[in-house]
């Protein structure tokens, strides 16, 4: 027989999943935009600097 608190646990366990997942997943996202930015703002100071002898 299941008692009542291991229940109550459960039920805990699966809120805890929910918001670590709604936390995770956005943020997530936007780490992935800004290292996206990061690579192209990279870039474009690498050839800038290769490119500044030739203008």
């Amino acid at each position: 027989m299941v008692s009542k608190n291991s229940r109550r646990r459960v039920g805990l366990a699966t809120l805890e999943l929910v918001i670590a997942t709604t936390l995770t997943f956005p943020l997530a996202a936007f780490l992935l935009y800004l290292a996206a930015r990061a690579c192209h703002n990279l870039y474009q100071v690498i050839a800038t600097l290769v490119e500044w002898p030739y203008l």
